[in-house]
């Protein structure tokens, strides 16, 4: 390397070690005799190995962080899996979260046991036990819990709801809007592309099949099976 007046061999005297001025950040090739493997340290600890047949991170709560600023904030958090710029940037305490993706998880600080994987998937959840599946599900949940979405933009506005089921483009896209506290918004299942898209506060809610209970806003204990189902439907119960 040219050292800025000469040029210099990366490590003087050694073939085996490449190491910074004060020996704590270095790259070693034979740390044992024989043993094919290549150790990274950093700041004095050693933080990954390559073997022959895979890479291990050394990590003693157990998390992989791979992306700029993915985990940055992570103090206590155990056996995360972030995968992508940002995800799971704020995490501290939260355990067993499992991202993919470009700001998923972002806002997460101490949620656990939540799956998502997509663009932006729980962007600001710190809720817990959720499954988010395609760009943008989940996006605005916050505390809500044990909510499966699966699709782009399904269940985008909840924030508080719990219970939750969403599978397809959009699905229970508005839910949880206007709701108050108690039981409103939860226990909704909506299969199918934008079904029971306005929904806000009903609950207890089955939608099956393309738009069915699309309109609905306010309804609550509805059964909706078959493309466009209910589809007018808004404060009707029952």
């Amino acid at each position: 390397c040219f050292n800025g007046s000469s040029w210099a061999l990366l490590k003087a005297g050694s073939s085996t070690i490449l190491k910074d001025t004060d020996g704590n950040t270095k790259v070693e090739v034979e740390k044992n005799p024989n043993e094919d493997i290549i150790r990274f340290s950093l700041g004095g600890t050693e933080k990954m190995t390559l073997k022959s047949n895979r890479l291990e991170l050394t990590n003693p709560n157990f998390n992989l962080f791979l992306g700029s600023f993915c985990g940055a904030a992570n103090t206590s958090g155990t056996e995360n899996t972030g995968i992508g710029y940002l995800s799971l940037y704020f995490n501290q305490t939260g355990q067993d979260n499992t991202c993919l993706g470009y700001n998923t998880l972002l806002s997460n600080i101490s949620g656990s046991n939540n799956v998502s994987v997509g663009n932006s998937v729980m962007y600001s959840t710190t809720g817990s036990s959720n499954v988010g599946i395609g760009s943008f599900s989940l996006y605005s949940n916050s505390t809500g819990y044990s909510n499966t979405a699966l699709g782009t933009r399904s269940l985008y506005s909840n924030t508080t709801r719990n219970n939750l089921v969403a599978i397809g483009d959009s699905a229970l896209y508005n839910n949880g809007t206007g709701a108050s506290s108690g039981v409103h918004a939860t226990a909704n299942t909506a299969i199918g592309s934008k079904s029971l898209y306005n929904n806000n506060t009903g609950y207890y809610n089955t939608a099956n099949g393309y738009r069915s209970l699309y309109s609905n806003t306010t309804g609550s204990s509805n059964t909706a099976n078959g493309m466009q189902a209910l589809y007018f439907n808004t404060t009707g119960n029952n």
